[in-house]
């Protein structure tokens, strides 16, 4: 009896390694179509921008006006694509968007800002680009504090010299 036991527990421990095999390599394959189907979403994504980038730079110049944006933004074709990419038009105006995304000021956007800006839009407010915000605004007020100071400073400076030289 305790040899049928023991070949009985061999039997099971067997078929126990072979369904954690499986299972391992099931996880493994849905791991790798997972990864898969990221890599096909965000193919579509970047041809999206890229797409609707060529849309709206319809001379083909690598880089669109303001007056370009402005009356490409009144194509409802155009609305549809930057709400497909997650932007939002009905609460943004074209000048807006504009201002977003025109970083270097220059009274252009190439495709560079154009998707640097489309990727800084797409998706909801993460608590890191918050903590950024806010470490940039508390790095700038204390700036602008000590810019008051000195300019106080300068101020006092100024008034004590001009009452010693006008008496």
């Amino acid at each position: 009896a305790a040899y049928v036991f023991i070949i009985l527990f061999c039997v099971l421990n067997i078929i126990t390694g072979i369904f954690v095999d499986n299972a391992k390599a099931l996880k493994q394959m849905d791991e790798d179509a997972m990864f898969q189907e990221s890599l096909a979403a965000r193919k579509r994504w970047v041809a999206d921008i890229a797409g609707l980038f060529h849309t709206v730079d319809h001379a083909g110049k690598g880089q669109f006006s303001f007056d370009d944006f402005r009356t490409k933004m009144q194509d409802l074709r155009v609305q549809t694509l930057f709400r497909n990419l997650g932007i939002n038009l009905d609460v943004t105006s074209p000048e807006e968007l504009w201002e977003l995304f025109d970083v270097d000021d220059s009274g252009s956007i190439d495709a560079d800002e154009f998707s640097y800006g489309v990727k800084q839009f797409n998706g909801p407010a993460r608590s890191i680009d918050l903590y950024k915000n806010r470490k940039d605004v508390k790095h700038l007020a204390k700036k602008v504090e000590a810019l008051m100071y000195s300019f106080m400073d300068w101020k006092e400076e100024y008034r004590k010299h001009y009452r010693v030289n006008h008496k």
